[in-house]
């Protein structure tokens, strides 16, 4: 759900932040290929092209089967997530770090794990972290294994880390208009990173054979990150797996 971002106003930039537990930054996209919304990177699988597929008559559709969980951030982050200096803000998910903060992390975490096989999860980005260093991600998996989007320095790149290598990391020019929603898929071996719009018209990134990282146990992470910045950084999420 999205509200006017006059909201922002009265956000303070003061959470204490807690431990960074087994979180760690990416520091670059590897050997990446930048491009804009179109064309779809196979890594290890066969396949060309871009593919959008299109969804129902509602407001969104996925067009497969979302992961067991879901959040629109209209009530306490704990029930759902593991809060690290994040808040739950005019029914959005808000992610700050302050102006001259070293370096700092804001996110949360799902509590409990899930069975990303045969399922796709998304969110929805309201508010990226502009031409600021710092980088936000929606991720599922721990640190050295895991899939997922980062975004940083107005680059959108689709993240396949397995013991902690990502080797073909893909990346586009970000636009939010055209970027709003994430959709991160797995079904019959194969992972496909996706954006849309309006969540309903799908165009599919890159596509690669899925890591044996245990995506049946996985938890997920939204998140910014930042090893200083001179402004201060504010990020939007919403409607985690809702359409």
């Amino acid at each position: 759900m999205r509200c006017a971002l006059v909201c922002l106003l009265g956000l303070s930039g003061c959470f204490g932040i807690s431990g960074l537990g087994d979180f760690t930054v990416d520091e670059g996209a590897g050997g990446a290929g930048t491009g804009g919304g179109g064309g779809t990177s196979t890594d290890d699988v066969g396949g060309s092209g871009s593919t959008t597929s299109t969804g129902g008559n509602g407001a969104g559709d996925p067009g497969c089967s979302l992961v067991g969980v879901s959040d629109d951030f209209s009530g306490a982050l704990d029930r759902v997530w593991e809060p690290s200096g994040a808040s739950a803000f005019g029914e959005q998910l808000v992610l700050e770090l302050p102006a001259g903060s070293s370096m700092q992390y804001r996110g949360v975490t799902t509590s409990m794990a899930y069975d990303l096989l045969g399922h796709c999860t998304i969110v929805q980005i309201i508010r990226g972290p502009g031409a600021s260093n710092a980088q936000t991600f929606f991720y599922a998996g721990p640190a050295a294994n895991r899939v997922g989007f980062q975004l940083q320095g107005g680059q959108l790149r689709f993240v396949r880390r397995v013991d902690d290598a990502q080797p073909g990391t893909t990346q586009v020019d970000f636009d939010l208009d055209t970027h709003r929603y994430w959709r991160l898929w797995e079904l019959q071996g194969e992972v496909t990173w996706s954006t849309s719009a309006d969540g309903r018209n799908w165009t599919e990134h890159r596509r690669a054979m899925t890591p044996d990282i245990g995506l049946d146990h996985v938890a997920f992470q939204l998140g910014i990150y930042s090893n200083g910045g001179a402004d201060k950084t504010v990020v939007i999420y919403d409607d985690f797996n809702r359409l």
